[in-house]
């Protein structure tokens, strides 16, 4: 829908046709806000080679067509990174393209669409998973293996696309490089985790720095914050996970999104975690088959 922040995505994919939102350049778009021209550098915005790509693709379809293919291009990214991190695990071929497809239709990217181009694209997220296990895990990275490709470059990916999956991805990688320090502690591996932040906070700072070269005005307060009471109010809710929106086309489920919507005061932005039903029962299936096996431990003697 053309609706919201949908109009803030079209306008970026405009821009940077015109060439108003290069990263290092002070980010000011001309034709808005005469005579003055828009300001864009108070914050820091993500995805601008994302965008770049797709202004250069609006110069032969057309701004519209552009970001539908780039709904699309969402989509396909996502299945594509699933399946390649499914096999790179040794998971058969159709289990692998069964989980990407589901990965890449999740209710997350429908609902969010446009509006939210930049949450759309989740193909990051199982590489960055899978370059975290490799550094905490594996005993067969090295610096010329194809391991480590995959951890320095879905580190520049997260430098230069969503700041919060960098965000929620650099506290893994720190979790992994605990887990390599107080494990078999390979060098190589703590090298290469280390070296993939520091690309990742690199991208993050080149791709951002108009927010720190090009300051308007030093005291004036930032057009954009998150306080920490921000965190209580949009922090994952677990039960999120589980709760139907209120607009589901089924009413026994319609009926639960609208009473949580009544009885909580404090949410995020509405029905965003929810799993769907497939995805749900899947969850509370891998839940329960862990705290099985956990208890079969516990009752083996000497275990």
């Amino acid at each position: 829908d053309y609706v919201g922040d949908a109009h803030e995505m079209l306008a970026r994919i405009r821009a940077a046709a015109e060439g108003d939102t290069w990263p290092l350049a002070p980010q000011v778009i001309e034709r808005l806000a005469a005579p003055f021209g828009a300001h864009w550098k108070g914050y820091p915005t993500p995805d601008k080679i994302l965008m770049l790509l797709l202004g250069g693709l609006s110069h032969l379809i057309g701004l519209f067509a552009a970001a539908n293919a780039g709904l699309l291009l969402a989509q396909i990214s996502a299945a594509l990174a699933f399946y390649f991190t499914a096999r790179w695990l040794r998971v058969r071929w159709e289990w692998a393209w069964a989980g990407a497809l589901l990965f890449s239709y999740t209710y997350h990217t429908f609902h969010r669409g446009l509006a939210h181009f930049s949450f759309v694209f989740t193909w990051t997220v199982p590489l960055g998973l899978l370059a975290v296990w490799l550094i905490a895990q594996s005993r067969r990275l090295e610096w010329k293996s194809s391991g480590a490709v995959v951890c320095l470059g879905v580190a520049l990916a997260l430098g230069v696309s969503n700041p919060y999956n960098l965000l929620f991805w650099g506290q893994l990688l720190v979790w992994a490089l605990l887990a390599q320090w107080f494990g078999a502690r390979r060098r190589v591996n703590l090298a290469i985790g280390i070296t993939a932040g520091v690309v990742a906070v690199a991208a993050f700072a080149i791709t951002n720095a108009e927010v720190w070269v090009y300051v308007q005005e030093p005291d004036g307060l930032p057009l954009l914050s998150r306080n920490y009471g921000g965190t209580e109010r949009y922090a994952l809710k677990p039960l999120e996970m589980f709760i139907p929106p209120q607009y589901h086309r089924l009413d026994v489920l319609a009926f639960f999104g609208d009473r949580y919507k009544r009885w909580s005061e404090w949410r995020g932005e509405d029905y965003m975690p929810y799993l769907g039903l497939g995805v749900s029962a899947g969850m509370i299936w891998l839940m329960a088959a862990t705290a099985r096996r956990r208890f079969r431990r516990q009752s083996v003697p000497g275990q």
